[in-house]
This record gives C-alpha cells, structure tokens and sequence, in this order.
C-alpha cells in the first residue's frame, strides 16, 4: 500500500482485491532483496537461528542465511484461530526457472497436511450455512469468498487431505468440491471420495462451464455464476458416474459392468449401512 510503483503493487492491482479483502486475508508483499526480512526480524530481537527455524531465511552450507521470500506477492497463511503460521509467496514474473509459488517449509508449527488456507475467515459461515467449499487454492478461495460464498476454504500446497477433511467435520457434515472440471480434475476428486466416503459426508460438486476457475469467473463474469455453481452443484452419485464415464465405455455390457463394480467398491466404504444402500439404487438407477 505504501509502495504503489512497486512491481508487486503493480501486479497486485491486476487481480482486483478490494483493500478490505487484502486485509481481511493479510495479504502482502516480499520486497526483491535478500535480507529485507532477516534486518527486519532482527530489529526486533530475533535470532538468525530463530528466523530459520520459522521458516523466513535459508540457512547455506557456510553459514550465512538469505531471505526465502523475495520479490512476490505473499499470502499469510493462519491457523484455525487466524494465527500466521507460514506463507506462500506467488512470482510476479514470469521465470520458466523459478517456481510460480514458494511455500514455507514445515516448521513446529506449519504442517501442510493438516492445514487449511481460509479456515479462520471462514468457519462461523461454514456452522451458519450448514456447508464448506472445498477448492484449489489461495486466489480461488479469496473469490469465493469476495462472491459472498464465504465458505470456502483450500488445502495447502497439497492434495485435499483426510486430516484436514476430519478438520471440516468439527463444522460441517455437507462439503461442495470446487475442483477443476477437465479430466485430471474429474480424476482427483475420485481419489478424494475413497477417504471422504467412510466419513458419511454429504457430497456435492460444482462444476463451472469452460474449465475456468473461481479466480477468473469472478474477474470476468461477477459472482452470479458462482452462486449458480453452488445452485447447480450435482449428488455424490453423478459425481461418481461422471468419473466412471470418462474410464469405461458406457454403451458396452462389459464396460457398464466394470463402471458397476468400480462403483460398489468406492461405494463399499459408507460405513452407514441405510445411506451405502441408497446410493446403490442411485447408482442402479443411473446404470440402468
């Protein structure tokens, strides 16, 4: 904000954050240098060691320590009770041999696994509305969360996991999946029901026209869209369909059987006997 003319500020602006989201998300900048924040943190009393050990500076073979974070736009990333643990820190220039992100490293406090980014903004939504929107990432669920749909939370530089899915459950029993709707999309969130089935979850999926993601739908269609999506959203049992057709050849006897087999055995895992059997007559039903 103080730095206008700055690179990051300049590619800041392009994203349309309002201001009170960037805040209200505790979104910043990594000045380009190389030890911004070791000078900074060492102002206020902290150690080398200490810096390193939160992750902050890398520490190199002869001793000297130079800033992780340089030069990128910087999503803080909080605890359930939006304490700071880490950060992910997008490029703003375009280098092929640069990663796009830089995440900070697991530290005593930071575990990728078990976190999920948006959590602390967006769980007395998710008790008030029954439901959590599950999605890919920081930019996605900031739009989301900018639509009115503030729900949403994403996991952490990983696949969505079963640790943070039982962090859900302490909110909610119902999840819509937000993943990308071309194939390897479709495919992750197969891998996803076989954890989120034994956990009796009410699923549903959002899918968006034209492979686009919630970032770019809000900055180019406006939220009505997403909502639509959430209006939309299709059962647990096409969801599985939807999968199983893109794997097997649905007009063949041999096909629909192999798609039927696959079904009850994703479907096997609902440990609650009434709900396993009625998403096999769902099934049947759409199998025919």
């Amino acid at each position: 904000m103080k730095n206008p003319q700055s690179p990051v500020a300049q590619y800041f602006a392009t994203r349309a954050i309002p201001d009170d989201v960037a805040g209200k998300f505790r979104i910043g900048a990594a000045p380009d240098s190389w030890d911004a924040a070791i000078n900074y943190l060492k102002r206020l009393d902290f150690t080398e060691k200490e810096i390193v050990a939160a992750g902050i500076a890398i520490a190199k073979d002869h001793g000297r320590c130079y800033d992780r974070f340089r030069n990128r736009l910087v999503f803080s990333i909080t605890d359930e009770n939006n304490r700071v643990i880490g950060f992910s820190a997008r490029i703003i220039v375009k280098d092929d041999n640069a990663p796009k992100y830089v995440n900070s490293p697991e530290t005593p406090i930071f575990h990728k696994g078990s976190i999920l980014y948006g959590l602390a903004q967006a769980r007395e939504s998710i008790r008030r509305n029954k439901f959590a929107i599950v999605c890919e990432g920081q930019l996605d669920t900031i739009a989301l969360h900018r639509a009115g749909l503030d729900m949403a939370v994403a996991p952490q530089g990983l696949a969505f996991r079963p640790e943070q899915a039982e962090l859900l459950k302490r909110y909610t029993d119902k999840l819509y999946l937000c993943f990308d709707s071309d194939a390897a999309g479709q495919q992750g969130t197969l891998r996803v029901l076989e954890f989120l089935l034994p956990m009796n979850l009410e699923i549903k999926a959002m899918q968006i026209a034209g492979g686009k993601d919630p970032d770019e739908i809000m900055r180019t269609q406006g939220p009505e869209v997403l909502h639509e999506a959430v209006k939309n959203a299709i059962p647990l049992t096409q969801i599985i369909i939807n999968g199983l057709k893109r794997s097997f050849d649905m007009t063949s006897p041999n096909g629909k059987v192999a798609a039927a087999e696959q079904a009850v055995r994703l479907l096997g895992t609902v440990s609650n006997p009434m709900l396993r059997e009625g998403y096999f007559e769902e099934v049947a039903s759409l199998l025919h």
